[in-house]
């Protein structure tokens, strides 16, 4: 922790600066770390050929498991079916949406030499998972 309470992150370059973002939003950081240990039920690091890692996260009082994936947009975007609205509602995606979305952060964010970033999380039931 440094002197204003705050820890600080360190690892790779990426995963320090998601964690000083979310810690300046006033996210609580280090508390979301916390609850997540020991239900961590499988994890696949970052490889640069597939350009994600993955993590998967079992909750028992909810019957659940959550797969949570990070990386590049371009290979995130086209696999997923939904996305939220801004009021943070559910929505659906379709293949228009999901090349407007691919083509705008490709296009605008990439092209300027910004790293870009996609988060994916799917649910699956216990068993879901298991089998």
């Amino acid at each position: 922790m440094d002197n204003k309470a705050y820890y600080k992150p360190v690892g790779n370059n990426t995963e320090v600066a998601l964690l000083s973002f979310l810690q300046a939003a006033e996210i609580p950081v280090h508390d979301l770390i916390r609850e997540k240990i020991g239900k961590i039920e499988y994890q696949i690091s970052f490889s640069s050929v597939r350009k994600n890692s993955a993590i998967a996260i079992k909750y028992e009082d909810r019957d659940l498991v959550r797969v949570f994936v990070k990386g590049a947009p371009e290979t995130l975007v086209n696999s997923c079916n939904s996305t939220f609205d801004l009021g943070g509602y559910p929505s659906y995606l379709n293949e228009d949406e999901q090349k407007r979305i691919a083509g705008s952060v490709l296009g605008d964010f990439c092209k300027r030499g910004l790293r870009c970033l996609a988060f994916a999380y799917r649910d699956f039931t216990i068993e879901e998972f298991e089998n």
